[in-house]
């Protein structure tokens, strides 16, 4: 490597206008290991508004805390910081502190021993009968469902607190966040996502009058009760969190400061944010294994049909005059089944640059130069000397190497890289009007392959 590269400092696109080769870096979210980049400083000014509820220790939340630097030497959850305390009202974020949370119910939290002890005869008997059910619950559940639960309750709540609240917000309108009492109530309801091994929404969230909600009266009654302790500075605004797979609900408690404005970056949908909620679980290494698995069987099928080699050599104009398979790859959006590794259909496909599609990868945007160039052999994306292609080229001459990448399209998230080795011989052109016209119809008969797939091509996971 020479001193140039190892000095070169990293770039990235704009968080505010999208535009590539930005290298100014957020601060705070340098310190917890996230690359924020922004053109300039006025980009970074008015991007603010929006990145500051996702803002350096913020961030930990939403993103995996094997990113932070300074989580090992600082011993801070953040993600608990973010509840209210059950007896005072005051989060752990205002008071700088973790909240302590009712060990045997594992659902009050509260900023200090006195506000607990001070709360207690309130809490018994409540405690006492959610302790109950749990353990009925956990008894009738098989151990797969039991686990779910735990990571429901014991993870991904803990993780999740500002997405619901962005939830919240994103679904009542600016007049209906400071109604008090609230009028209406938001249901964000979610499932279990073997692919993305998170929970991610069912369906979009929804604002229901409280008079139409079976639990109105438990809403208002905790709203007086979080009222007095809140004041007339911030009003309450609730969510109704549910998950069939998980077999819990809950109410979120959503407290919006005067002034405060809370919006999510357009360019990514709150799905995205509730996918990098990231788990850690030692089931998701067995379902891993199914997941690629299923993958490859459904590959190996698709494969099969004369339709997926006519569509490559169309899209990337094999048999025009200007071919672009040394440039170019092809990244096909596709939505994932609810078993792990189970396609349910191929959406829309996209011809891009391969630096651009190199850029959907995470992994590969983090690494150095060294380390890229490494990972892109290793994983047989270098269409010009990979091991591979060469090997191939010993047997036949013509053989041409194309990328390809399948991007889910509920976590925007890089799903799996396909390289595809064909043997090519040009023998007429044709225009690239055709070829374009010729990729999609093949396409189209490709999705309708996909969608019919064989159902014992996927390997399912028993509940």
């Amino acid at each position: 490597m020479t001193s140039s590269q190892s000095t070169k400092k990293p770039t990235g696109s704009c968080a505010a206008c999208q535009k590539e080769g930005a290298a100014k870096r957020c601060r705070s979210c340098l310190d917890v290991g996230i690359d924020i980049f922004f053109c300039n400083r006025e980009c970074q000014v008015m991007h603010w508004k929006t990145h500051k509820a996702f803002c350096g220790k913020s961030a930990i939340i939403v993103f995996d805390n094997k990113y932070s630097k300074n989580a090992e030497k600082e011993k801070i959850d953040y993600n608990e910081s973010t509840f209210i305390c059950t007896n005072c009202g005051k989060s752990g974020k205002d008071l700088g502190c973790n909240m302590r949370v009712c060990s045997k119910c594992k659902k009050s939290h509260y900023c200090s021993r006195e506000c607990q002890v001070a709360h207690w005869p309130m809490h018994k008997e409540i405690c006492k009968e959610i302790v109950a059910m749990e353990e009925n619950l956990v008894q009738t559940m098989n151990p797969t469902e039991a686990k779910i639960r735990d990571l429901f309750e014991h993870q991904w709540m803990l993780k999740a607190g500002v997405l619901l609240s962005a939830a919240v917000f994103a679904t009542l309108k600016h007049e209906e966040l400071r109604k008090q009492p609230p009028t209406k109530v938001v249901y964000v309801d979610l499932e279990f996502n073997y692919n993305a091994q998170t929970f991610l929404l069912a369906e979009e969230p929804k604002a229901v009058p409280i008079t139409s909600c079976f639990d109105r009266n438990e809403i208002l009654e905790k709203y007086q009760n979080d009222a007095k302790r809140l004041g007339r500075q911030r009003c309450a605004q609730y969510a109704v969190v549910t998950c069939e797979e998980a077999n819990s609900s809950f109410f979120h408690l959503v407290v919006l400061e005067e002034g405060l404005p809370f919006k999510l970056p357009a360019n990514l949908p709150l799905q995205y944010f509730f996918a990098n909620t990231a788990l850690k679980s030692d089931l998701f290494q067995g379902w891993g294994v199914i997941r690629d698995r299923n993958f490859q069987k459904q590959n190996a099928h698709w494969k099969k049909s004369h339709l997926y080699s006519l569509f490559l050599h169309n899209a990337l104009r094999l048999l025009s005059k200007k071919p672009r398979h040394l440039t170019h790859g092809i990244n096909i959006h596709l939505k994932m089944g609810k078993e792990p590794g189970q396609i349910a259909e191929f959406l829309n496909y996209e011809v891009k640059l391969l630096s651009e599609l190199k850029t959907l990868n995470n992994e590969i945007a983090s690494m150095t130069p060294k380390k890229e160039r490494e990972y892109m052999t290793k994983y047989g994306l270098d269409v010009q000397n990979n091991p591979r292609l060469l090997e191939s080229r010993k047997r036949d001459p013509n053989t041409i190497m194309i990328v390809i990448y399948f991007q889910d399209v509920d976590t925007y998230s890089m799903y799996a890289i396909d390289s595809v080795f064909l043997p090519f011989e040009k023998s007429e052109y044709v225009s690239v009007k055709k070829c374009k016209r010729d990729a999609d119809a093949c396409f189209k008969q490709l999705q309708d392959l996909v969608k019919h797939m064989p159902s014992d091509l996927v390997e399912r996971v028993s509940m």
